[in-house]
């Protein structure tokens, strides 16, 4: 207030203040921090006053946190997305692996698998954008390379033609197979993740019908047979081992039992 305190409330950046009220940022229950305010009048905060001032100082907290907790979920959703991407990728990568040679022809006689990579596909494909092909006057078609992503990777491109004198690919053309590429790759996610989860199905039956076999099993004998045989004929595996124990066998040359 006044006085002496006066001095102690006073800072170089403002000498003439008399009056100072402090209030905490509370938000949720927790407090985040405080806030000062200065008068240069003596006694200028009284009890309604600093009613009013603290629920600013409220509101304020409330908008911090608020900021606050925003900020931390878009940060969440962005490494959930990082995450899901890289799964994404490496499950492209691997089945492209697979199947390296899924290359599909479409032309005036329908649909079919082809073994085609031009220039402008694998510009595209480096380059992570479309590739147009010049007109030049010895070619009859002009190409436009697109590349197809998901989830911000390239799992593809898609490569189209039109008559040379049908002029340059336009702007809109090229936004227009933009958007198809995307669509594209939209759905072949979706084909992706659909067959991830009939494959999970089946091994999720696969490993239920075991077990429902191994629990009607009323020894060990016929737990470990159980198993091998559904083995063999679920998994067509040429070869099986279980062997009970907890210490290594002792290295004799013989054959451990199997079927």
């Amino acid at each position: 207030e006044a006085g002496e305190d006066a001095v102690r409330l006073a800072t170089a950046e403002l000498p003439d203040t008399r009056s100072e009220a402090a209030l905490p940022l509370r938000s949720r229950n927790q407090v985040l921090g405080a806030i000062t305010v200065q008068s240069d009048q003596p006694g200028a905060f009284d009890q309604d006053t600093i009613v009013v001032l603290q629920t600013m100082a409220d509101q304020v907290a409330v908008a911090l946190d608020n900021a606050r907790l925003f900020s931390e979920s878009q940060a969440a959703l962005e490494a959930t997305r990082r995450a899901y991407g890289e799964f994404s990728r490496e499950a492209w990568t691997e089945l492209l692996r697979a199947q390296p040679d899924l290359c599909y022809r479409s032309s005036e006689h329908g649909v079919a698998k082809a073994d085609v990579w031009r220039p402008e596909m694998e510009r595209a494909l480096q380059e992570k954008q479309p590739v147009r092909g010049t007109g030049d006057s010895d070619e009859t078609e002009i190409p436009l390379a697109v590349p197809i992503k998901v989830r911000g990777n390239i799992i593809g491109v898609l490569d189209t033609c039109k008559p040379a004198q049908a002029g340059e690919w336009t702007a809109e053309e090229v936004t227009l197979l933009e958007t198809l590429a995307d669509q594209l790759g939209a759905a072949l996610e979706s084909a992706r993740l659909y067959q991830d989860a009939q494959r999970r199905a089946a091994r999720e039956r696969f490993t239920r019908e075991i077990t429902d076999k191994m629990r009607r099993a009323t020894n060990v004998e016929g737990i470990v047979q159980t198993v091998v045989d559904e083995l063999f004929s679920m998994l067509g595996t040429s070869r099986a081992f279980v062997r009970l124990g907890a210490s290594l066998p002792a290295q004799n040359g013989g054959n451990d039992g199997h079927k």
